[in-house]
């Protein structure tokens, strides 16, 4: 958690996330930072990905219950397509944006 209460989620280089991981951030946010309401900044390295199971858990409606908005910092095409389709798919309830730099996702994020 950042000192400006946004939550900054980094998916680390050349990972490939799956539910299970996806299960213990959700159990972090909302028992050990009390989320109910959080900005969260998702920021992706390269090589950073998600498996179709967990794109699907990810965009699940009691997720997106916790979240007042979303910015998604993205660095490669790949990131940009699974972004997208994030966005167009699921139609996520809270406002969701794509950033290429981190610094304008805090900000626009600020301004929620």
């Amino acid at each position: 958690k950042l000192n400006n209460g946004i939550i900054r989620v980094e998916i680390k280089p050349n990972i490939l996330l799956e539910p299970k991981d996806l299960e213990e951030n959700y159990i972090a946010y909302t028992q050990q930072l009390d989320v109910k309401n959080g900005l969260f900044l998702l920021v992706f390295n390269p090589g950073g990905e998600a498996n179709v199971e967990a794109r699907i858990k990810y965009a699940n409606k009691d997720r997106s219950k916790i979240k007042k908005a979303e910015a998604i910092v993205i660095e490669t095409l790949a990131h940009r397509l699974g972004a997208n389709f994030y966005k167009k798919k699921f139609k996520p309830t809270h406002p969701v944006e794509i950033f290429t730099e981190e610094q304008e996702a805090i900000d626009w994020l600020l301004l929620i």
